[in-house]
């Protein structure tokens, strides 16, 4: 993955998604902002609330991002993610090998190999 920013309504609980239950590491944090990432890069994962802090998803059929992937190439790691989705009572399908879920914000992400 590259860069990807997300606007959330709160920077904290989407820390503890992403990081919790995705297993993204904390990599910075600035006022309204957090920075994740995946074996120490300095960010591939930007969570912010400068614009949307206590905002609603956006409403179906507007402008905007309808999902993003992350690819997990071990099979036993994405059940593993799926299993502490659940168990936190995020929405999550499975469809074959593939885990989608959607953040606390409303973001909807797609673990595959």
């Amino acid at each position: 993955m590259g860069h990807i920013h997300l606007q959330v309504s709160d920077v904290e609980r989407a820390q503890r998604f992403y990081g919790d239950l995705l297993g993204f590491d904390l990599m910075a944090v600035l006022p309204g902002a957090r920075f994740l990432a995946a074996g120490g890069y300095h960010h591939h994962l930007g969570l912010n609330s400068w614009r949307s802090r206590g905002g609603l998803p956006a409403p179906t059929g507007s402008a905007g991002l309808r999902f993003f992937t992350v690819h997990v190439p071990e099979a036993a790691v994405r059940h593993a993610i799926a299993g502490r989705l659940e168990s936190a009572g995020a929405t999550v399908t499975r469809d074959g090998g593939s885990v989608a879920t959607v953040d606390p914000s409303g973001n909807h992400i797609l673990l595959r190999d």
